[in-house]
């Protein structure tokens, strides 16, 4: 069953989020103070522990969108997620939605950005929550950002999607790249044939890789080679190594 966007009900998980928010960063900053404005409270929640703010607020934020999908029984169409997510009255997530070609189930919003991205950090705070009320309402979809204001680049660019394999999940890798990176796979394949390379995306700056190796007791100067050779090739972009999927034997094993 589709929701209507009824505008009371908006306006109450806008606030219902807000504090969700509110109470991931005080449990990072261990504050009790509420009465303060949420931009200088998060400032100082990622600063006191970035890794621990992002976790909070995914988690409270999916748990308040988990609690959502519970109560109201419904879960937003696709097409919908637009003007769901622009009613929350949140700073980064309106502005011109669109499909993506050949990708079913997936929405890109791009925007100009907004006075939070002056700071990388308050970038991925709203990332972290935005990503979890989604998962939470949804029970599917996803939220990623494939370019911030925050992270250096010219726009922002936010994804939604379903196939957590599929292409949307990662930002597209400019062509100037491509050469770089097949010089580096080819280097990948004599040095051990049966190895993965995957170039999987650029994220924020960030290219994202994965490398599946058969031959454990070669993989750690595998994995040196390679990024020595992406610190050589294409020095001022971020590398970013996912974790590697298993690598089964023929008796599955």
């Amino acid at each position: 069953m589709q929701p209507s966007l009824d505008p009371e009900r908006m306006v109450d998980l806008s606030g219902r989020w807000l504090r969700a928010r509110r109470a991931a960063a005080l449990k990072v900053t261990g504050e009790l103070a509420e009465a303060q404005d949420e931009l200088g409270l998060v400032a100082r929640a990622v600063a006191a522990n970035e890794q621990d703010a992002m976790r909070q607020v995914f988690s409270h934020s999916h748990a308040l969108g988990n609690s959502y999908r519970r109560f109201f029984k419904t879960v937003p169409a696709l097409q919908q997620w637009p003007d769901f997510l622009a009613a929350l009255a949140t700073p980064c997530l309106a502005g011109r939605w669109s499909t993506i070609p050949a990708c079913d189930g997936a929405l890109r919003l791009t925007r100009g950005g907004c006075a939070w991205g002056v700071d990388a950090r308050l970038c991925d705070w709203w990332r972290e929550a935005a990503d979890g009320l989604v998962l939470g309402v949804s029970g599917v979809l996803r939220h990623t950002r494939h370019r911030s204001r925050g992270h250096g680049d010219g726009d922002c660019q936010d994804v939604l999607f379903e196939d957590v394999d599929g292409a949307p999940r990662y930002g597209d890798i400019p062509p100037q790249l491509q050469p770089s990176l097949q010089a580096i796979h080819s280097q990948v394949r004599l040095w051990d044939s049966a190895a993965r390379l995957e170039w999987l995306g650029l994220s924020e700056g960030v290219l994202l890789y994965r490398l599946t190796r058969v031959n454990q007791d070669a993989g750690l100067a595998l994995n040196q080679m390679v990024e020595q050779q992406l610190g050589r090739r294409i020095p001022n972009v971020k590398i970013q190594e996912l974790a590697p999927r298993a690598v089964f034997s023929a008796n599955g094993e």
